[in-house]
């Protein structure tokens, strides 16, 4: 078990930029600004740093010399720009790594290792609409998201709205997943950790295939049934079965999984950053701008990021 709080400096990771991406559903803006995910059984809250000076890693040798700061504190409300933070206040905690690992895994999972300036830098310069989503949206970075729950969630996302996506998504967890242990967690993140993670996303083995009813899943409940139950009989995990050998075909061969849905799986589920999905926001934007359709072939490698950019600028309008 182990409880880390760290700061990341770089002008180049937004969390509520990210929330709001359309990537994850797991993530929730707190009342103070903060945002708190949870992958696998890392709980994590990012906020603006407090401490602007301070550039190193400080692992917490007692979780309970962390102040408590109230949501209600008016001073943290203005204290939470995102759009003028470059230094972010990272607070984890994970029953199962160790300090050293829980830290690896997040700044991987955040994809810190990709340098998102020379991605913009790369922006053809006669692009002027991708230059100002890019500015916009700079703080906007793929995460590396686990596999299973990417497929899981944009199987729900067809034909649906984010509120009904992230609630169908809760049902799942709090119906099959693990939930979280509030008392080990440390006070300052216990106190404000919100209602919709208290409980794991499952595994495929942790889920019942006859028991979705009642999960707001619709028409997708028979598309998971048959993934879940084909998983089991198969006895592979979805990462043997989708991200070895062409994971592209072998998932357009999944009943409930066309062409939108598997490339947002490969650009989020497989950080593959050559997948550009394509829907109605997309194809507006492609329409109004690029003659119907963006010149992906220039930006080999990094197109899914054009993607996000484009796709977070038109529906902040």
């Amino acid at each position: 078990m182990a409880t880390v709080e760290y700061i990341i400096e770089n002008e180049y990771l937004n969390p509520l930029s990210i929330a709001l991406s359309g990537q994850c559903f797991r993530w929730f803006e707190l009342e103070d600004g903060s945002v708190a995910t949870l992958f696998g059984d890392c709980a994590v809250i990012f906020s603006v740093s407090e401490n602007s000076d301070n550039r190193n890693t400080n692992v917490i040798e007692d979780a309970k010399n962390i102040p408590v700061k109230s949501g209600k504190d008016e001073a943290l409300k203005e204290m939470a720009d995102w759009d003028s933070c470059s230094k972010i206040q990272v607070t984890a905690w994970s029953k199962s790594l160790d300090e050293d690992s829980l830290i690896k895994k997040i700044n991987n999972y955040l994809d810190m290792e990709t340098d998102y300036k020379k991605i913009i830098d790369s922006i053809d310069t006669s692009d002027k609409h991708l230059i100002e989503a890019s500015e916009t949206g700079k703080g906007i970075r793929i995460l590396r998201q686990d596999l299973w729950e990417i497929i899981i969630s944009f199987m729900i996302s067809q034909n649906n709205n984010i509120p009904r996506i992230q609630g169908s998504i809760r049902k799942i967890c709090e119906r099959f997943g693990k939930k979280i242990d509030l008392k080990a967690m440390p006070e300052k993140m216990s106190a404000v950790w919100p209602e919709e993670l208290m409980y794991a996303f499952p595994e495929v083995w942790e889920i019942d295939e006859n028991k979705l009813d009642g999960l707001g899943l619709g028409y997708r409940e028979d598309y998971i049934r048959t993934l879940v139950s084909g998983l089991k009989e198969k006895k592979i995990t979805p990462y043997e079965c989708f991200a070895k050998e062409c994971p592209h075909e072998r998932l357009l061969c999944v009943k409930g999984i066309g062409n939108k849905v598997c490339a947002c799986i490969e650009l989020f589920g497989l950080h593959d950053l050559d997948a550009f999905p394509v829907d109605t926001w997309v194809k507006k934007i492609e329409k109004a701008y690029y003659d119907g359709r963006f010149p992906r072939e220039k930006y080999i490698g990094t197109a899914g990021v054009m993607q996000q950019y484009l796709f977070s600028y038109e529906r902040g309008k």
